[in-house]
């Protein structure tokens, strides 16, 4: 064991326990001897006690000393170190930088105090430790590296800065904090340099592959003492964490019920069963369940709701047991949720039956129908002959299906174009009624891809049992499919075609096909045209032509058309921010952005070309903005539901598996030059078992004992 002080400047007081001695020597000065015969007799029974009264002299004396040695050596603030463990404090004049992890990781509880509220006293004692010829620099490693300041004697604004400092929800770069904080100490022309890093040794923030740090001095680069302070002492840091929330709507029970998707990772050694999840929304649970996430390992877990129209915000949250330390900020992972208005599908029906199955928009009418969509969807079902006459009135829907009419003429095509270009949706199926130039000729450059030729499977297969096409490839990522596994796949696929239309080149080369039959032609065409999309389906959405429409995958294929058409399926949830970014806030047009409000209700301003600073607190923020008319003038301002967007923790900072000690001290240049402060004993906080208490006890024990010689 190494004797170590807190306050080794007033350990000099333990000197004052010199005191009794040079009284007692200057008393036993011998006086010139004068006999008296009265006083002989006295003199002669006293040498028969000479003894005793010397041996309560020297208890007296050992009494004040220790009263006063024992009182000056606690001031010292002793305490015993166990041997190999290199103290924080000075031992000699040497520059030295203190670097303190301020990362996510460091607001881990354990025995009911944060890493970092430990880390942050032993910063204040190392550097109360140093010696007044000694200069020190102060550094709070968060999010990349930077440049770490140069040592200096600016003792009283370097605790101020420890004081002051709080863990943020960032990441942290400890090797090149490290690194940095050694090219600082090359400033100054002190020999002796080292670095006291305060971290709790998560692998998260430690590199091992990184070159040893190095001082840079005239006479070539040198490396520094490296002291490592475990916050943990040493303790494993079991947690469980919500790192990732994806929300996709599900399609087989209609556009208003989504599925949150979280991903649980187990730092810990253990596994975790029966861990329960929640879904919150508004503030409201609305959703429970229940996970097993292996040791080291990841789990997956999809809850589902019905949510209603209008901005919704929540998270996935876990409940794991604290019992062994905890991190409970990343239990918890926000979303921002946009849920679209009802689209308005306006229908056009171009061979309209009053026997419905015959009917050409029989099976998307029912596909569109409220009951099967929960009012998500509002159709409109018109002849061909009654949407021509309602042509200026496009604006008040968002999706045209026209299906099987003739070619519009000019003004109902001319509409169509400008209500495509102002973000407006188009479906055009085919059939019987559909001709190829006629359609060319008026919608022109509208179509995905010019019109062809009709096409009869039947006609190229001659004696075959199975006169039909096929879906062979598909574009399982595309927003309208990408819902789509297992059975719901099968029931696309084994759609028969047995008749459809050939597409001419796109001239633009910007069409996109999603689904194409087994002989290559395309049966589902995408564009973009303006600021509004066109899709083209190449055969009928009946059965005259396919059977597709009565397979069960028809109906969410339709809604799902309708959804992506309306623009109700791009970006369902606000895009996701990780903690530390910056982030650029856009204004829509004929509107303005006010401010951002933070999670707390901050309102944060932003900067050049709608900029916002590095953010700092997870949770969903929200966009507040004011309408500005023609003169420039802004009106009250709102909440932008589509502005909003969440911001969530870098999961990297919830993995607090630990470093490998041994490992970290080979690369920061051997247990010779470096050392981690630390122990694997709860008892031992990596302090050392404090002397000075016990001090106190034995100088009152020897002043009562004083008291009691003087009496006798």
């Amino acid at each position: 064991m190494n004797l170590g002080f807190a306050n080794p400047g007033l350990a000099w007081a333990a000197l004052f326990a010199l005191l009794p001695v040079l009284i007692h020597l200057l008393n036993r000065r011998r006086p010139r001897p004068l006999k008296f015969a009265a006083l002989e007799f006295v003199l002669r029974s006293h040498k028969r006690n000479a003894r005793r009264f010397r041996l309560r002299q020297l208890l007296l004396l050992l009494a004040r000393m220790a009263v006063l040695g024992a009182v000056g050596f606690a001031l010292g603030r002793p305490r015993l170190v166990k041997a190999g463990v290199v103290q924080a404090e000075a031992q000699g004049p040497s520059a030295t930088a203190i670097v303190l992890d301020g990362s996510l990781s460091m607001r881990y509880r354990l025995h009911g105090e944060t890493l970092f509220e430990r880390a942050r006293a032993d910063a204040l004692e190392a550097l109360d430790a140093l010696g007044p010829d000694a200069p020190s620099s102060v550094s709070l490693c968060v999010g990349p590296s930077g440049a770490a300041p140069a040592p200096s004697f600016e003792r009283a604004a370097q605790r101020r800065l420890l004081e002051d400092a709080q863990p943020t929800y960032r990441t942290s770069d400890m090797t090149a904090c490290i690194a940095a904080a050694a090219r600082a100490l090359g400033e100054s022309p002190l020999a002796g340099k080292r670095v006291v890093v305060l971290t709790d040794l998560t692998a998260a923030s430690l590199s091992l592959d990184a070159p040893p740090p190095t001082v840079p001095t005239a006479k070539g680069d040198v490396k520094p003492a490296i002291v490592l302070v475990d916050a943990a002492r040493g303790a494993e840091l079991p947690n469980v964490a919500v790192t990732e929330v994806t929300l996709e709507p599900a399609a087989s029970a209609g556009t208003r019920e989504y599925t949150a998707t979280a991903t649980i990772a187990n730092a810990g050694t253990r596994a975790v069963s029966n861990l329960p999840v929640a879904l919150k929304v508004n503030g409201r649970v609305v959703a429970k369940g229940f996970a097993d996430v292996p040791a080291r390992g990841t789990a997956r877990k999809a809850l589902s709701a019905r949510l209603e129209p209008g901005f919704n915000e929540g998270d996935v949250e876990v409940t794991p047991d604290a019992s062994a330390g905890e991190l409970p900020d990343d239990d918890a992972r926000a979303f921002a949720l946009d849920v679209p208005r009802d689209v308005r599908v306006l229908v056009v029906d171009g061979a309209p039956n009053a026997i419905k199955y015959r009917d050409a928009a029989f099976f998307v009418e029912a596909a569109l129908s409220p009951a099967r969509t929960g009012g998500r969807l509002a159709p409109t079902l018109l002849d061909f002959d009654a949407a021509a006459a309602r042509a200026g009135e496009l604006a008040a829907f968002d999706v045209v299906f026209l299906v099987d009419t003739p070619a519009p003429a000019p003004p109902f095509a001319s509409a169509l174009k400008e209500f495509v270009r102002r973000g407006g949706g188009l479906f055009i199926a085919v059939g019987e009624r559909v001709d190829p130039d006629a359609y060319n000729e008026a919608l022109g450059d509208l179509l995905p891809q010019p019109l062809h030729l009709p096409k009869s499977v039947a006609e190229n297969v001659a004696g075959s049992t199975d006169a039909a096409a096929h879906f062979s490839t598909v574009d399982w990522q595309h927003p309208i499919l990408r819902v789509f596994n297992g059975a719901d796949r099968e029931s696309i696929l084994s759609a028969r075609t047995t008749r459809y239309l050939l597409l001419r080149p796109d001239p633009r080369g910007a069409a996109r096909t999603l689904i194409g039959y087994d002989d290559g032609a395309p049966a589902l065409v995408e564009a973009r045209r303006g600021e509004g999309r066109v899709l083209l389906d190449t055969s009928t959405v009946d059965r005259e032509w396919s059977d597709f429409a009565i397979r069960t995958s028809f109906l969410p294929v339709v809604q799902q058309l309708a959804g992506y058409l309306a623009r109700a399926l791009d970006e369902r949830t606000g895009s996701l921010s990780v903690v530390g970014d910056s982030r650029t806030v856009k204004s829509l047009e004929g509107q303005r952005t006010i401010a951002v409000v933070a999670p707390g209700g901050a309102r944060l301003t932003l900067g050049a070309d709608g900029v916002l600073a590095a953010l700092e607190t997870p949770g969903v923020y929200r966009v507040r903005v004011a309408p500005v008319d023609a003169a420039g003038k802004a009106g009250p301002e709102r909440d932008d539901p589509a502005l909003a967007f969440a911001v969530g923790l870098e999961p990297r900072e919830s993995d607090t598996r630990r470093v490998d000690a041994k490992e970290l001290l080979a690369r920061l240049g051997g247990e010779g030059n470096a050392s981690v402060r630390g122990s694997a004993n709860p008892g031992d906080d990596g302090r050392g078992k404090p002397l000075w208490t016990a001090l106190l006890v034995l100088g009152v024990v020897a002043f009562f004992g004083e008291g009691l010689l003087l009496r006798r």
